[in-house]
């Protein structure tokens, strides 16, 4: 087995090594409780974790030693196979009207006309919010599509310590045309939290889909989402954002989802909306 580079963070105080012919490295250093590791190697994707498990036992310590002493952690690491140009862009922006649908073009990132720049909607959010007080609110956020055969599918995050989390292509079936995210507080029923998928969670979506003359799919654009679609500012008066990170392959019926970082379509990205991980 090739050497890998392995990395480990205790106390604020950065250790390195090199795996032997079995892959296995020995690091050591003193820490409170936790300790972050990580793996790099040419070729193939970075991969971090975290080691929680003495603070998951109330830190038992004997002979000054955490224990179960001298843990060992084990890391996957996936390969870097075929990365390819894609629309990628972190977005957080206002959503310009409630209670209608308002298109959002992610080929250029931007609210449809009369809202923004963009040309053709590829999905479509529709805000609604009760705001009685500011303990006691409603926010509901729905994603809809218009053609048939778009759709949005959740999916796990098959990888949650590579910076290349989700699964390399984007599903076949299962695409829903709507999807809704609700953001609410009730002090009397002593509810406060939301609904939707979280960081451990994913999606995959289709759009843009044309037909055969036999009514069949004939193609179509595929992304993923990484992370939830969340809302913010339930309670602002001065508007609502809707958050979320899209990728989208600008190929045709191609469903690979291994993102170049490299080669973002989008250019001249602020910082705030570039995305730099796979």
């Amino acid at each position: 087995m090739d050497s890998l580079t392995s990395k480990l963070l205790v106390g604020g105080v950065n250790f390195k090594g090199v795996t032997d012919t079995n892959g296995e490295c020995s690091v050591t250093g003193q820490t409170h409780g936790e300790f972050s590791y990580g793996i790099e190697k040419e070729g193939y994707y970075s991969s971090e974790g975290r080691y929680r498990e003495w603070m998951a036992r109330r830190g038992k310590i004997e002979w000054g030693k955490w224990q179960p002493w001298n843990p060992v952690v084990t890391q996957m690491i996936r390969k870097i196979i075929n990365p390819i140009p894609m629309y990628a862009r972190m977005i957080e922006m206002k959503i310009p009207e409630e209670n209608v649908n308002v298109g959002f073009d992610l080929l250029t990132g931007d609210w449809i006309s009369p809202y923004g720049s963009g040309q053709r909607g590829d999905l479509f959010f529709k805000l609604s919010r009760r705001i009685t007080t500011k303990d006691d609110y409603e926010g509901v956020l729905e994603l809809t599509f218009t053609n048939l055969y778009d759709g949005i599918v959740a999916n796990d995050i098959n990888f949650m310590q590579s910076s290349f989390r989700l699964p390399r292509y984007a599903l076949e079936s299962g695409y829903q045309n709507k999807w809704s995210y609700m953001q609410a507080k009730n002090p009397q029923r002593g509810y406060y939290g939301a609904t939707g998928l979280g960081e451990d969670k994913s999606y995959f979506f289709r759009v843009r889909s044309t037909l055969d003359d036999k009514g069949q799919l004939k193609e179509s654009l595929y992304g993923k989402i990484n992370g939830e679609i969340r809302i913010q500012g339930i309670t602002r008066s001065d508007g609502v954002k809707v958050i979320f990170k899209y990728y989208l392959n600008p190929t045709p019926n191609d469903r690979n989802m291994e993102f170049d970082p490299k080669q973002n379509l989008f250019k001249n990205l602020k910082s705030t909306e570039e995305i730099n991980v796979p």
